[in-house]
């Protein structure tokens, strides 16, 4: 896809006039407009962040869900405009100097990633720039965390401050998954550069959220359902990405009009970026998980916490709303996913959906939808299985049961002395109160109303938040030296 082609995607899923897009991201009008119609293409690598920061700015003012990572934006706009861009060449030198300072060969890297050994060497020299950049940091991280696992020391290496506490808090946990995340985010980070790893946007998102304006303008804009279920066939394959969006709508319609269900349980590993692309899918997708809940059915919702962090981010912030009933038990699989291919099991006791693709390469996926009952049965057996494998993400303490979070907070006091915890962000954030409790342990409580209170046991998330104190801290220093 050329650039101008690629731009005006953008454009047309925010449904936005090159005045507003052009103001957004501090440019002429007339300049946004010759970039739109092919006439200029950007020959300054610099002029692609200012236009993925506007796409991103445009698109959480206007809720357009799976179009909020900015640097998906740049490497798309910069795969189109042919440039090599300065976060992939950071991303090339980086990997190069952590690789030497492990003494890890290219044929050792290659072997355990399953990555061709040329191409691994041409991305350290600069002479490729990875497609899917974010699945390739991943990918080395992983290997290059198990190593200091085992070695049980940072020494040596190029990381600095936060980056460098994050993983040394890793190192001494023997938290194998806390090391590649901060790995990850280092090859990620482009230098000089504060990277919003997307949690600092969900809390912001949090911070101002109005669950009570929410309510209303659900109720103003209510999706209708339909008084039967939209598929009549017992079984049906789709493909592409439409059908892929088609295929979850259709099994969110079909539970949603039973009036037998009580639990359903929704876990994936497939990406989200195209699926949540669409607006009107994104509305629609929600709007029937709440009629779900409106219904009293329980949800169950596995996380894949391996996939990258910004999308881990977009899908927590959709589920906000939602979390804040009090019928989501969120988890997370303890066992980490195979790499290479992607998966996704929706299951209730009348309909099952399950999704399989290779990793980047979602338009070739296959989703297959079922109401035949020895399927749906063996898809409620599976779902069984893999929330036995599944460790609590987030407990969530709703503003009704009061008693259960004190409970929580004598119990943090008894087992430390000081057990207040640590309040982070304190300057950050006006509806939110962050306590750290040590032992990847965090409390995210929304002051307003109807307040509420996130129990967040999972060391990426924890991680995440405080390496944005970290930084915070570093930059407030700094201004101040």
């Amino acid at each position: 896809m050329n650039f101008s082609s690629e731009l005006n995607r953008y454009c047309t899923a925010l449904g936005c006039s090159n005045m507003e897009l052009a103001s957004a991201c501090g440019f002429d009008p007339s300049t946004l407009s010759r970039y739109r119609s092919g006439a200029r293409v950007p020959v300054d690598f610099r002029v692609i962040p200012s236009l993925a920061s506007g796409i991103s700015q445009l698109a959480t003012e206007r809720d357009v869900y799976g179009a909020t990572s900015e640097q998906e934006v740049v490497e798309r706009l910069s795969r189109a405009a042919g440039l090599m861009t300065t976060p992939d060449l950071s991303f090339s030198l980086k990997l190069d100097e952590l690789m030497d300072a492990l003494s890890v060969t290219n044929a050792e890297m290659a072997r355990s990633t399953n990555v061709d050994p040329s191409y691994l060497s041409r991305i350290r020299r600069g002479q490729r720039n990875p497609n899917a950049l974010v699945f390739y940091a991943d990918l080395f991280a992983s290997y290059l965390a198990h190593r200091l696992i085992v070695r049980g020391n940072s020494d040596g290496l190029p990381l600095r401050n936060g980056d460098l506490a994050a993983l040394e808090t890793a190192l001494q946990q023997g938290d194998e998954q806390a090391a590649t995340y901060a790995l990850s985010t280092w090859l990620l980070r482009q230098d000089g550069m504060r990277e919003d790893s997307g949690a600092e946007h969900v809390l912001s998102y949090l911070d101002g959220f109005d669950f009570n304006a929410y309510i209303k303008n659900s109720q103003d804009d209510e999706v209708e359902l339909p008084d039967e279920p939209a598929v009549e066939t017992l079984g049906h394959f789709y493909y592409g990405i439409e059908d892929m969006r088609e295929a979850e709508l259709d099994f969110l319609r079909t539970v949603a009009t039973s009036p037998d269900v009580h639990e359903m349980t929704l876990c994936s590993t497939m990406p989200i970026f195209e699926l949540g692309a669409d607006r009107d899918f994104m509305r629609r997708y929600i709007h029937y998980l709440a009629a779900l809940l409106k219904r009293g059915v329980h949800l169950n919702v596995i996380h894949d916490v391996t996939r990258p962090f910004k999308e881990m981010m977009m899908g927590l912030e959709a589920y906000i709303p939602l979390y804040m009933t009090g019928q989501i038990s969120a988890y997370y699989l303890r066992n980490e996913p195979e790499s290479l291919f992607c998966h996704l099991i929706n299951a209730s006791n009348v309909a099952m959906l399950e999704a399989e693709c290779v990793r980047g390469s979602h338009n070739d996926g296959r989703y297959y939808f079922t109401t035949k009952p020895e399927e749906v049965s063996y898809g409620m057996r599976r779902a069984k299985h893999l929330l036995e494998h599944a460790a609590p993400l987030m407990r969530i303490y709703r503003v009704d049961e009061p008693v259960s979070f004190e409970r929580f907070e004598r119990e943090q006091r008894r087992r430390d002395s000081e057990g207040e915890g640590e309040v982070m962000c304190a300057e950050v954030f006006k509806n939110l109160r962050i306590v750290y409790y040590g032992d990847n342990l965090m409390v995210i409580s929304k002051l307003n109303e109807p307040k509420i209170h996130f129990e967040i046991r999972h060391s990426a998330l924890c991680n995440a938040i405080m390496q944005m104190e970290l930084s915070r801290t570093r930059v407030v220093d700094g201004s101040n030296g």
